[in-house]
């Protein structure tokens, strides 16, 4: 199994551009991110693996995140609204754009820890999610509707 990914600045930057990320992570007018990316970073990865335990455990969620690409872009976008928090002009209510891109971050990674979306993880070294049922067996029985009878009184099966 691969070790632990670690998710870089320079991810963000190939994900997002690397002016919008400086923009969002600027905080002196320098031009530079300054060090809120690791924090940023660090705590969507943080709320990456408090989603996925609910159906991994750690060490299958390294493997996950190193084989899925659909997860580590979740990251980096949570990790980049994380930036955007308290800046007015990305951070002004509920549908702003903080809010809508972390809603869709979490929402996604809530589909695959339900079985919904399939990571492709799964197939290389994660293991299956325990939250979906391959093979199910339908429990419920069809009632039977349609028995004709001669009368109500006498009920045989095959009709007159």
């Amino acid at each position: 199994m691969p070790g632990a990914v670690e998710l870089s600045r320079t991810d963000l930057e190939a994900k997002y551009g690397a002016s919008y990320v400086r923009s969002v992570f600027c905080d002196n007018g320098n031009g530079r991110p300054g060090p809120r990316v690791e924090t940023a970073m660090a705590v969507a990865r943080r709320l990456t693996d408090a989603i996925l335990l609910k159906a991994w455990t750690e060490e299958q969620i390294s493997a996950l995140v190193y084989e899925d690409e659909a997860i580590r872009s979740q990251v980096l976008s949570l990790a980049l609204s994380e930036g955007m928090e308290g800046r007015p002009e990305w951070d002004s209510g509920a549908d702003s754009t903080r809010e809508r891109m972390r809603k869709v971050a979490l929402a996604n990674l809530n589909l695959i820890v339900e079985g919904e979306l399939r990571s492709r993880g799964e197939n290389h070294g994660a293991g299956r999610n325990p939250h979906t049922r391959v093979g199910s067996v339908r429990t419920e029985r069809t009632p039977h509707t349609f028995i004709f009878a001669s009368t109500k009184a006498q009920q045989r099966r095959g009709g007159f």
